[in-house]
């Protein structure tokens, strides 16, 4: 089975690495596409239709938060894994309340990433056998 994402960063750097630490041929995973604000994010959402989306939760124009709750409202079912530099617990909270597969704080580590993204892609088929 095949899995759609889009990686969403305002920081390139950060793009960067998470197209190198991500195991993407192993789990059958295909990055759609990359974006630097959630404004960008959220019309590539509608326009690709990922199973699901790696976000920074602070980013120009949307932040994550507002990001999950602009594709909801738009009825699009996808997952999300947000990052952050910020150990803030509200937006943990936030995110938890949202429903997302993982909130990874930065830096990202290699092995936990892995884990996550086996975690959203059996989500993802879990979604997809469900439809």
């Amino acid at each position: 089975m095949n899995y759609r994402v889009i990686i969403a960063d305002d920081e390139t750097k950060i793009l960067q690495l998470i197209r190198l630490l991500g195991k993407w041929d192993e789990y059958g995973i295909e990055i759609v596409d990359e974006c630097h604000d959630g404004r960008a994010t959220l019309e590539s959402i509608k326009r690709n239709r990922p199973d699901f989306v790696i976000s920074d939760i602070k980013m120009p124009e949307l932040d994550g938060i507002e990001l999950i709750k602009e594709v909801k409202e738009a009825g699009i079912d996808c997952l999300f894994i947000l990052l952050s530099g910020y150990r803030h617990f509200e937006y943990a909270r936030s995110a938890i309340a949202l429903n997302v597969v993982d909130y990874l704080l930065k830096p990202i580590d290699e092995n936990k990433f892995a884990g996550v993204l086996a975690r959203a892609v059996r989500e993802a088929a879990k979604k997809k056998e469900r439809r």
